[in-house]
C-alpha cells in the first residue's frame, strides 16, 4: 500500500442529521484512526495494517452511500476481504478492466 488514508472531496450532506451520521459513521469503523479536514476535503487516516473483512465493507458501504470515490479501496483488497466488497466490485475495479475480470471470489 502506498498511503494509508482515504480522501473524501466534497461530501454533500442532505441534512445537519445525515452530516452527524456521516461522522459517526467513521468514527465507528475499527479501521479508521483519525481524521482531518483541509478545504473541502476530509482525511480518512487509517491503520497500518491489512484491513479486516468487516472494516472494508463498512468503508466500501460509506463511500458508496456518500458517493465517495470508491476506486480508493483497491490497495486496500486482499485474499481475506476481498468477499466483502463484492457488491461494490465494478465501482472499486472500473478503471481497470483486467483487474475486474482477475476478481474471483473463491468463498
Amino acid at each position: 500500500m502506498n498511503h494509508n488514508y482515504i480522501v473524501c472531496k466534497k461530501v454533500y450532506f442532505y441534512s445537519q442529521l445525515d452530516e452527524d451520521m456521516f461522522f459517526s459513521w467513521i468514527k465507528s469503523i475499527s479501521c479508521i484512526q483519525s481524521f482531518e479536514a483541509a478545504r473541502d476535503e476530509l482525511y480518512l487516516d487509517l491503520v497500518e495494517q491489512e484491513l479486516s473483512y468487516d472494516d472494508i465493507k463498512e468503508l466500501a458501504a460509506l463511500l458508496h452511500r456518500y458517493k465517495i470515490k470508491m476506486q480508493q479501496l483497491k490497495p486496500f483488497v486482499n485474499e481475506k476481504n476481498k468477499a466483502a466488497i463484492k457488491p461494490w466490485k465494478k465501482q472499486i475495479f472500473k478503471t481497470n478492466s483486467v483487474e475486474l475480470k482477475n476478481f474471483k471470489l473463491t468463498n
